[in-house]
This record gives structure tokens, sequence and C-alpha cells, in this order.
């Protein structure tokens, strides 16, 4: 499980001062939960990141403004769900990604949900529909998902089944599975706890496996309203999969690749500087190898996730940037290292260079600011 990727597709974070939430007031959940504390919640796990869901907060507005903000600031936020009423807000983030609309609270009015989607569905092709509803109208999903067959739909929380009757809960969820862009989220439901998940996760799950492909599942942990903390859900669900013969693969793929793909979350960057000294009586020949660099050293460099790759020259220095986006730096630098072009490419540069690194030419430096 300590190579387990972790994209987790449903947390909540708040702090009060920054906006009103009125089904919080005199609850255990009446304080702030910080992005440092969910973060921390992950203990020594692969955390890559996850999706901010709404709140259903009483001033959508502010809340959008906290978390937009918050989403610059952090790349571990992947990607944020609004409020369905927020949408054409004058606010906007590139991490939107989902929209929600809360059906639990009261009955949802089919007609008025198909016209707001469409609004919206016309605006951005790419939105996910979060489908936060009871079991009794989960078949609702199924005319939206008809009328708008290309919108990804993802049903939260196992779709609040009624733990009394999973024999109706499985008929319904053997129609959703059959619909091409119905996804199922292994998000707990609101209170869940270790005993709802000893007395029930057992059914669930081997219903959901017995309809729905691998491929359509994504992992969430409902933090913090699951009485479960995500650390303990992600060890939970990891053994209950293993149980069921799923392999490590497919485990990958329902805990962060199936993710990254239903929400088209683009790969973080990282982003490295570095200084090494020229010799001067060297610097053209330098120049000139760059300027016609060849084909074969810049394909290795992209096949290792390297973008975005520039040296530049002062004085007796020459300084570079360059972003990676993969998901293991040091396979890549290696698989780099081993190339036999790159290592023909090196003995050229390196009689160009002072070495300022202990193993390498170039000396790794410190960002002090950046803004996107």
């Amino acid at each position: 499980m300590e190579n387990l990727k972790i994209i987790d597709t449903h947390f909540h974070i708040w702090e009060r001062e920054f906006f009103a939430m009125e089904w919080i007031k005199n609850s255990e959940f009446d304080r702030d939960f910080t992005f440092k504390d969910y973060v921390k919640s992950y203990k020594d796990l692969n955390f890559y990141g996850g999706i901010y869901i709404e709140v259903d907060s009483t001033q959508k507005e502010k809340e959008l403004a906290y978390i937009q903000n918050l989403a610059r600031q952090k790349d571990q936020i992947l990607g944020i769900c609004i409020p369905q009423e927020t949408f054409f807000s004058k606010q906007k983030s590139p991490k939107t990604c989902a929209i929600r609309k809360i059906m639990h609270k009261e009955i949802p009015c089919e007609e008025e949900i198909l016209q707001s989607i469409e609004k919206i569905y016309k605006e951005n092709t790419k939105i996910v529909f979060e489908a936060c509803l009871l079991e009794k109208d989960l078949l609702l999903l199924e005319k939206i998902a008809t009328k708008f067959p290309k919108l990804k739909i993802v049903i939260n929380h196992f779709g609040n089944p009624d733990f009394s009757d999973l024999e109706s809960y499985a008929h319904k969820i053997k129609t959703l599975a059959k619909i091409a862009n119905i996804y199922y989220k292994l998000s707990p439901c609101d209170n869940f706890d270790i005993q709802i998940a000893e007395q029930n996760l057992d059914k669930i799950l081997k219903i959901i496996f017995s309809y729905f492909p691998v491929e359509k599942l994504l992992f969430g942990s409902n933090y913090p309203v699951s009485k479960i903390p995500p650390y303990l859900w992600v060890k939970i669900l990891y053994t209950k999969l293993l149980n069921l013969h799923i392999s490590h693969e497919n485990i990958q793929k329902i805990f962060a690749k199936n993710a990254m793909e239903c929400y088209e979350i683009l790969p973080k960057k990282q982003r490295f500087s570095q200084v090494t000294k020229i010799k001067q009586d060297m610097l053209e020949t330098y120049k000139n190898l760059h300027y016609n660099a060849w084909k074969e050293i810049n394909d290795t460099l992209k096949k290792a996730h390297i973008q975005n790759y520039s040296i530049y020259h002062y004085g007796d220095y020459l300084f570079a940037y360059f972003e990676y986006t993969g998901e293991d730096f040091s396979k890549d630098m290696q698989q780099i290292a081993q190339d036999s072009f790159t290592q023909k490419w090196w003995i050229q540069t390196d009689a160009c260079q002072i070495p300022m690194g202990e193993n390498s030419p170039w000396l790794d430096i410190t960002e002090v600011f950046h803004l996107d």
C-alpha cells in the first residue's frame, strides 16, 4: 500500500471566518477544518491531491472566493467542485472541474434540474456533475444521463443506500452501471463509521463490483464528515479490494488513475532552477551546440516529462529553468542518464563548463518567488 498513489475525489474544508455554514452550528463540525488538517489526515500515505467539494454554505460566493484563492496556492488542490448555483459567477478558476447539486434535502424537481444542467453544459461540455441524492431518487440519474450522454455523472456517497433493503439498491445500481457516462464514487456516506462499515461495506462492494467496471470507480474520503478518517478509510478499502481479488493495477485505477481521466486533471508541475559556470573560451562552442541541439536529446527530455526548458547566460554563469510533470523524478533522471545520445551530448557540454554541483556540472538553486 505504501506505493499506492492517492487522489481523493471528495474532500471538504472550511474556515468559519471566511463564510457561514448553517448546518454545522452546535455540532461536532462547528470548528475549522483547514487544508493543512486535511493533508495531515493522510499521514505517511502517498497522497497526490484531491478534489474540493462544495460544502453547502449559506454564503456561496464567499466560499467560492475562499477555495479559489487557496487553490492558487496549493498544488494538491487538483480540482474544485462548485455549487451548481454559482457556475455563472464572475469568479472563475481554471481548477473548476465539477458542479454539485444537493438533492437529498428536498424532493428533486426533475425539470428544474435538467434545465439548469442544460445551461451549464452549453457553456462547458467538460464539466462533471456530482450527484448527491438519496437512494430512492437514484434513477433520476438515468434520465439526466440519457439527455446528456457525454456529461460525466458521479454518484456520491455510495448513492446513500438504505442498508435495510440492499436488494432494491442493487437493482438501481445494476440499471445505472449499464450507462456509459455514469461513474461511482467510493466515498462514505455522512456519519459513516467503523460499525456501519463492518456491517455493510462488504455487501456494498459486492454489489458495486458485480455491475460497475473498475474504470468507472473513484476513491473519495468525504473528509471530515465521514467518521472514518482518510488514512484509515484508505487502509480499510484497500484491504477489502484485495479480499475481492482486485489486482494492484486495478486498485491503482480506483485510487488515482480513474480520477485523472474523469476530471481531466493535468499533472502537477515541479519547477527546477540551476546554475553552473561556463569556460569563457568555450562559450561560443556551448551556444552553437544548443543552437543546433540534437533531436534525440530533445526527444529524451520530453519522454522524461521535462518541458519548458530554458538556459540563460550572464557573465561567467549559465542559468537553467525547466518543469517536470512526471511522477517519479529519480527514475526519469536515471533514464536520461542511461540514454546513449545523452551520454555523448554530455561529453561535449561538460567540456564547456566548470562544475558547481557535487555530482553534476549544475547546482540546484532555491526559488524565492513564483507567480502563475
